[in-house]
């Protein structure tokens, strides 16, 4: 029974993927399938090196006028609201050269297929 309930495993794994899209580059902000947006507008995920500590990577966001909204359990990212009047693309140019920053990207939003 323990042998056959491995085989599930993988099948598994390819279902839970295949439930999450991927952005497609240079479609912008919105699908041309649904003219729906593919990310929430005035936030992105911010991405630092894991010797930045949580103070330090919270005042880099700060000083760029950025409000952490939460910071995720895995790696050392920050989901950022930006400014008001920012756009996603301003967002990721702003934060981009920011010492200890890996990646920055849209918050995308995921849809189930």
């Amino acid at each position: 029974m323990l042998k056959l309930s491995w085989l599930w495993l993988p099948l598994l794994f390819i279902a839970c993927v295949n439930t999450v899209s991927e952005p497609v580059a240079g479609q912008g902000d919105v699908s041309k399938e649904t003219g729906a947006q593919k990310w929430v507008a005035g936030e992105v995920i911010v991405h630092f090196e894991t010797q930045v500590s949580d103070a330090i990577a919270r005042q880099r966001i700060e000083h760029q006028g950025g409000i952490v909204l939460r910071r995720f359990r895995t790696g050392n990212s920050y989901h950022v609201e930006l400014p008001d009047g920012l756009s996603v693309e301003q967002g990721i140019e702003i934060f981009k050269p920011e010492p200890g920053v890996i990646l920055v990207e849209p918050n995308y939003r995921l849809k189930r297929r």
